[in-house]
């Protein structure tokens, strides 16, 4: 045994899976066809599925999961002796499943523990942590008393009428669903961040999508797309910024609300790099445990800023103050999300979790006076979206100096917005 957990596990399994088709070869049985082999040894088929899983994944750390119980395995090797298994055989899977067991113990303490590290280590190349996310989202549930269904964010980028070498863009949250499991809970179900040192600086660029004053007590709600049903929402400002919160109210489904505010900024960003590090990004900020994420962006076509997106998560919200965002002082979880094209022109966004979601975009492009055809859009989703995470997608900047995009390197964001 060494210090390393994935040497020696990787050995394990690598030694578990050859003594496998070592014994299965001996007996003229095919471990690929679990069916088969079922019904020739007598034993119960879940467990000669996971040995074809176990045997058939080229990942040895991943592999880990799919290995039988100790128990389970001795009664097949009981069951394998008597259709003329050598003894050389089948102590050579003993010993391997031994091997294997002693790594567990050394490096993990048990199996139920094994899966949650493999879980962490994020081998596996889709769904990444998603054990460890759904553990997460239940127990933050419990301990701060709320969860959401959905979180949604939308962002719209386009260029300025005016001044084609600044860009416009509207954010839209919501969260759908969202309900307490404690009376007395009341959490902050969207934030802002200040730009400047008095309480209402934030609101200087920002317009509410809606067209209504920007009074001290406005909680900017889309009124016609929200379902408070009577749910009280106040606003506290500060230096920091701005938070918008529920108050203390009934607890489950009776309790559940559907709300979604919209803002929109002129001139928010600069068209072109600056920095030949600078790159453009916008992130969802998790600040409620919930249990769908919908990320989407919707770019103006004269923008070429989907060719080359990135996706990212980051363990901590990164903050919205004046400095601009270091990438090498976050901490990037092993998540691996593929942004999706959504087909189109304008893009069709419909999506059961979002009911009325089309006719929310369509509300967008008619209160920014934007044709939405002219627009193109992907989408990121991810279930139980880590609580006080950032999922971002990331792109570079156009160089004003060509007629293409240049591809820089992860450096500093220009003016990151959190979604």
């Amino acid at each position: 045994m060494t210090t390393r957990f994935e040497d020696d596990c990787k050995q394990a399994v690598t030694s578990l899976t050859a003594a496998l088709i070592g014994l299965y070869d001996s007996v003229q049985a095919d471990p690929l066809r679990p069916q088969e082999a079922a019904r020739q040894f007598g034993i119960n088929k879940t467990l000669t599925w996971n040995i074809a899983k176990l045997l058939q994944t080229d990942q040895p750390l991943e592999a880990a999961l799919h290995v039988p119980g100790s128990s389970s395995l001795e009664r097949m090797l009981k069951a394998i002796k008597k259709h003329g298994a050598s003894t050389d055989r089948l102590d050579q899977v003993r010993l391997a499943v031994k091997q294997f067991d002693e790594a567990v113990e050394l490096h993990v303490g048990d199996r139920s523990e094994l899966e949650l590290m493999l879980d962490s280590m994020g081998n596996r190349k889709s769904d990444g942590l998603e054990l460890s996310r759904k553990l997460s989202f239940k127990g933050n549930s419990g301990v701060y008393g709320i969860q959401a269904r959905v979180r949604l964010s939308s962002v719209f980028v386009a260029p300025n009428p005016d001044d084609p070498d600044v860009l416009d863009n509207v954010i839209l949250y919501g969260l759908l669903g969202l309900r307490r499991l404690r009376r007395e809970v009341r959490w902050p179900i969207f934030r802002t961040s200040a730009h400047g040192t008095e309480p209402q600086d934030w609101t200087m660029g920002w317009q509410p999508l809606d067209g209504s004053p920007k009074s001290p007590d406005s909680v900017g709600l889309l009124d016609s797309f929200s379902d408070v049903d009577g749910a009280t929402i106040t606003r506290r400002d500060s230096t920091s910024g701005t938070e918008f919160v529920l108050e203390s109210g009934p607890v489950g489904n009776v309790g559940a609300i559907d709300c979604f505010r919209g803002q929109r900024e002129i001139g928010f960003a600069p068209r072109y790099m600056q920095q030949p590090t600078d790159i453009g990004e916008f992130g969802a900020a998790i600040t409620t445990p919930c249990q769908h994420l919908v990320f989407d962006l919707f770019v103006h076509r004269d923008l070429p800023f989907l060719d080359h997106i990135e996706s990212l998560v980051f363990a901590k919200v990164f903050s919205q103050g004046g400095d601009l965002l270091d990438a090498s002082h976050q901490s990037a979880l092993p998540i691996v999300m593929e942004p999706s094209r959504l087909v189109g022109q304008p893009p069709a966004v419909a999506t059961a979790q979002v009911p009325g979601y089309s006719e929310l975009f369509e509300y967008v492009g008619k209160q920014a006076g934007w044709d939405l055809s002219a627009f193109l859009g992907v989408r990121l989703q991810l279930k139980f979206p880590p609580l006080g995470s950032t999922i971002v997608m990331r792109f570079p900047l156009e160089s004003r100096t060509s007629d293409t995009v240049v591809q820089a390197s992860p450096g500093e964001a220009t003016q990151p917005s959190v979604a």
